[in-house]
């Protein structure tokens, strides 16, 4: 596969199969971060209020209850002992409805820490907060998503763009006078016949790739086009100023027979063969026609 074919493919690849892989690898890496966190205040939280019911301190539950509240992200939290609320404070409206023991994530982006104790054969101690996590880890992988989907897409319009502007036909830029580099690029030549075709015999011939560029000349048709081997090979074809004729059974990938193939030479007429790799011009001149 070429340069040209693997670049859009490769976009391809990134506009599709990466975002659906960069969404659970964003949405786990940041929800696990998170539950450390929010373990971890949660736990600590819940020591201070243990030690102050310990100690049998209104006071001290009073300043622990400020100190959460100025929490960044803390949204609620409630205290209960039995059935009688102690302390609570933010937005009741986030509490679940039925907290679970530990920490779990709410989408899309909050998180609940629920822990308890028994003060006696019938009383126990509930303690419930919520946090707010932004972007949480649903947004992280939205955003991973997103990236990765937007940067597949302008990849795949630019090798879009590029090829569309890059494989305009040869007809198309010899009417206009945009030609080609006279020698293509290293590493872009197209796969070379290893010798030529028996069925040539000794009549002048060109191989030409089907990027325009001459690979093979025999001495009698560098001679009839009054060059040397040399000057012509890996040199364009629109370096012989070829006849629109020419270039448009080039296009069609058609055997053909043209006369005056090249508006310099009208002595010359030529026989294109289609290759595999290219095309065969067999050269003739015009009198043994």
């Amino acid at each position: 596969m070429n340069s040209s074919s693997s670049f859009p493919s490769r976009s391809l690849l990134l506009l599709f199969l990466l975002p659906l892989l960069a969404f659970p690898a964003a949405f786990f890496t940041a929800y696990q971060g998170e539950l450390v966190r929010v373990t971890a205040l949660g736990q600590l939280s819940w020591a201070h209020l243990s030690y102050a019911e310990e100690l049998k301190d209104d006071m001290a539950v009073i300043d622990w209850s400020k100190n959460l509240e100025r929490l960044p992200g803390m949204r609620a939290f409630q205290v209960v002992l039995d059935s009688k609320v102690v302390a609570q404070g933010g937005n009741l409206e986030y509490l679940p409805q039925r907290p679970v023991s530990g920490v779990y994530f709410l989408f899309p982006s909050d998180w609940s820490f629920q822990s308890g104790s028994h003060r006696g054969p019938h009383l126990s101690l509930k303690f419930t907060v919520v946090f707010h996590s932004w972007p949480g880890p649903f947004f992280w992988g939205l955003f991973a998503f997103l990236s990765c989907w937007s940067t597949g897409a302008i990849m795949l319009l630019v090798s879009r763009t590029g090829s569309a502007s890059g494989a305009l036909p040869a007809a198309t830029l010899y009417g206009t006078g945009q030609w080609p580099s006279t020698l293509a690029p290293e590493g872009s030549f197209q796969k070379q016949p290893a010798m030529a075709a028996p069925w040539l015999g000794d009549r002048p011939y060109l191989f030409i790739d089907k990027n325009y560029v001459i690979r093979q000349v025999s001495p009698e048709a560098a001679g009839a086009l009054l060059k040397k081997a040399e000057e012509l090979r890996n040199g364009h074809l629109l370096d012989l100023a070829p006849d629109a004729l020419l270039i448009q059974a080039f296009e069609n990938g058609m055997d053909a027979k043209i006369q005056k193939p090249f508006t310099a030479h009208p002595h010359v007429s030529a026989t294109l063969k289609a290759d595999s790799n290219g095309y065969w011009l067999i050269l003739e001149a015009m009198d043994q026609l």
